[in-house]
């Protein structure tokens, strides 16, 4: 009776140990998939494969976020604000239709600086060239490479999110970035949809612009 009973439990300790370390089997691997997408993301700059950078960046989403908070500190009157941005964003402008030409301008100046190879230190072949509206804006852009030096262990976020930091070494101007990614599931891949500390990188931007001024 004994022997019986104990083969029946087996299977249910078996159960319950699986409910016990599956979830967090199931966080690790989460997390190591957040973490994956940031090398990815790395990986697709240095091939200059702009649709590898496409499928691990939600490029819109994160220029969206970004654009916010651009908007934002402009219309506080911020300091050291390129003047372009200034007036995009001013009480007399159109607010919305400025956010969606700053969103299309940008996707299409990081993706030509990934396509052309510009942004993996190198120059490829037949590569798009693109001179968009705001080519001015991006004038004293650095075209140097943006080399992913860093990417640690991902954490857990908000809403199913990981929060993945890394750091970006600016090619052009020896400049190291060190940024917070929120890297997102979005329809059964993961990818990255914002950068949580966007707006300190913005105040630093804006420094750096401002000390380029004669």
């Amino acid at each position: 009776m004994k022997q019986r009973l104990k083969t029946f439990c087996l299977p249910i300790l078996f159960f319950s140990f699986c409910l016990a370390v599956v979830p967090g089997m199931a966080a690790a691997s989460e997390a190591g998939q957040a973490r994956a997408c940031l090398l990815a993301v790395r990986d697709a700059i240095d091939n200059a494969d702009v649709h590898a950078f496409d499928a691990a960046v939600d490029t819109e989403k994160v220029l969206d976020h970004a654009v916010g908070v651009v908007a934002a500190a402009a219309s506080q009157g911020g300091e050291n604000i390129p003047p372009v941005l200034s007036l995009m964003f001013s009480p007399l402008s159109n607010v919305a239709a400025a956010r969606q030409l700053l969103i299309r301008e940008t996707a299409a100046f990081v993706r030509n600086g990934i396509a052309s190879g510009a942004f993996a230190g190198k120059k490829v072949a037949n590569a798009p060239t693109s001179q968009g509206m705001l080519a001015p804006l991006f004038a004293d852009v650095s075209m140097g490479r943006k080399q992913i030096v860093h990417v640690s262990p991902a954490i857990r976020g908000e809403n199913g999110a990981w929060l993945v930091a890394f750091d970006i070494l600016d090619g052009g101007n020896q400049q190291t970035y060190s940024l917070l990614g929120r890297v997102e599931k979005q329809e059964f891949r993961w990818r990255l949809t914002a950068i949580e500390n966007m707006d300190e990188l913005f105040r630093r931007l804006c420094d750096e612009f401002a000390a380029q001024e004669p």
